[in-house]
C-alpha cells in the first residue's frame, strides 16, 4: 500500500476517522490518536482503489453531521455494491439511533455514478456509526473486490438545522449535492443569503429537503443538500424569485475561489 499524506495541522482523530484513515483495515487495527493528518489519500495499486476523506479539524460534538459520498462502480459490481450499501443505509436508520438519514442515490447520466447523503445527530453518533457491523461489511467488500473505477470521495460537514429524523420516501427523488469555496472577505453574506434561502427552497411545494452546512476542515467550504418531487420540482425551484437573488449574487459578488461542483441524482427507493 502506497499512502501519501499532506501535512497540515494536529488534530484528534475520532475512533471512526481512525478506521477511515487506515484505509479499510481491520477495526482492530489501531493509529496513535493524535496525528498531524487532516487530509489523507490511500492508493491500493494492485486494485485501483483510492479513499479520501476529511477528517475533523475540531473536537466540538455539538451540531448534526452530514456526510457525501460519491463513488464511481464498474459495472458488473454494481448490484452486488448496492447491496451491501442498502444493508448499511437499513442498519443504520433501524438499529442508530443517532442516524437521521441514508440515502442511496444513481447519477441522472451515469448509472454506474453512485452517491450517498447521511447525517447524525452528533459527532458522537457519527463516531459510533464508525463502529457497525453494517459499516464494516462495506469496507471489507470495497477491500475484497476492488469494485470502483476511481477513488471513493466524501465531504463531511455540520448542518444548520434542527435534528430530526427524515423519512425516505418509497418514491424516487431528484436530488443535488453542492460543494461551494467562498472566498473568506464574502463568507458572512454567502451564510446570510444561504440562511434566507434555506427558508423560501423549504417553502416550495415540491421542495423535500433544503439542508446546508460547513465542512468541518475548511470554514470557507459549503455544502447543500437538495430533493424535490422529481426533476420538476428542482425546475420550479429554478425559476423561483429566491433562486434568482442567489444567481444575482453569483454574478455580482464573484464569491467562489473555485467552481462549484453541482451533482445531480435520484434516489433508489429503500
Amino acid at each position: 500500500m502506497i499512502v501519501r499524506q499532506i501535512l497540515r495541522a494536529s488534530v484528534l482523530l475520532s475512533p471512526f476517522q481512525r478506521q477511515l484513515a487506515c484505509g479499510f483495515t481491520s477495526p482492530t487495527q489501531t493509529l496513535n490518536p493524535i496525528s498531524t493528518l487532516i487530509y489523507n489519500e490511500y492508493e491500493y495499486p494492485s486494485s485501483g482503489v483510492q479513499l479520501r476523506m476529511s477528517s475533523s479539524a475540531s473536537t466540538d460534538s455539538d451540531g448534526i453531521i452530514a456526510l457525501n459520498v460519491k463513488m464511481v462502480v464498474k459495472p458488473e459490481h454494481k448490484e452486488s455494491l448496492l447491496k451491501v450499501l442498502e444493508a448499511d443505509a437499513k442498519g443504520s436508520r433501524n438499529t442508530e439511533p443517532g442516524c437521521l438519514q441514508f440515502l442511496i442515490g444513481t447519477d441522472v447520466e451515469d448509472p454506474n455514478t453512485l452517491f450517498l447523503h447521511e447525517q447524525y445527530k452528533s459527532q458522537a453518533d457519527f463516531d459510533v456509526h464508525g463502529t457497525t457491523p453494517h459499516l464494516q461489511a462495506v469496507f471489507d467488500f470495497l477491500k475484497d473486490h476492488d469494485p470502483l473505477i476511481e477513488p471513493m470521495v466524501g465531504q463531511i460537514y455540520k448542518c444548520h438545522h434542527d435534528p430530526m429524523k427524515i423519512e425516505n420516501s418509497q418514491f424516487s427523488a431528484f436530488c443535488l449535492n453542492v460543494e461551494s469555496c467562498v472566498k473568506p472577505e464574502l463568507r458572512e453574506d454567502f451564510i446570510e443569503l444561504m440562511t434566507s434561502h434555506q427558508q423560501n427552497s423549504k417553502a416550495e411545494p415540491l421542495c423535500r429537503q433544503f439542508d446546508w452546512g460547513v465542512s468541518v476542515e475548511d470554514p470557507n467550504s459549503f455544502y447543500i443538500h437538495e430533493e424535490y418531487e422529481g426533476k420538476e420540482g428542482f425546475d420550479a425551484h429554478e425559476r423561483s424569485a429566491h433562486f434568482a437573488k442567489f444567481i444575482q449574487f453569483n454574478k455580482e459578488k464573484q464569491p467562489y475561489t473555485k467552481p462549484q461542483v453541482v451533482q445531480f441524482y435520484n434516489t433508489l427507493p429503500l
